[in-house]
């Protein structure tokens, strides 16, 4: 099983029996690794006061306490925060113009 926030591994296996003969089109038996919870880093994080936005495409970002508690309402801390697909482009879009990537080798 893998953390539904980062993806991390959770080291929780799940054994399936016979539960893909039953209901044929359940899972994938190609995939073998699932979302499903939280890894305890994801956890702490939380704990810590983080914000977690998440979207119907599984896309996910953390702001760290300090900009949660600067930037969001208090309402919010220490909270995962489902947001419209719309609205996660727009984060990812405000994070893109404010964290820009170092020029490629060479170039300047």
């Amino acid at each position: 099983m893998a953390c539904e926030l980062c993806g991390k591994p959770t080291n929780i296996r799940m054994r399936l029996g016979d539960l893909p003969d039953k209901v044929p089109n359940l899972l994938d038996r190609k995939q073998t690794t699932y979302k499903h919870g939280m890894c305890a880093g994801c956890k702490k994080d939380l704990e810590e006061g983080c914000v977690i936005f998440v979207d119907a495409k599984e896309r996910c970002i953390k702001v760290n306490p300090e900009a949660a508690k600067e930037k969001i309402s208090p309402a919010f801390i220490g909270k995962i925060v489902k947001i419209p697909i719309g609205a996660m482009n727009e984060l990812i879009k405000v994070w893109i113009e404010t964290h820009p990537l170092p020029p490629l080798d060479g170039q300047s």
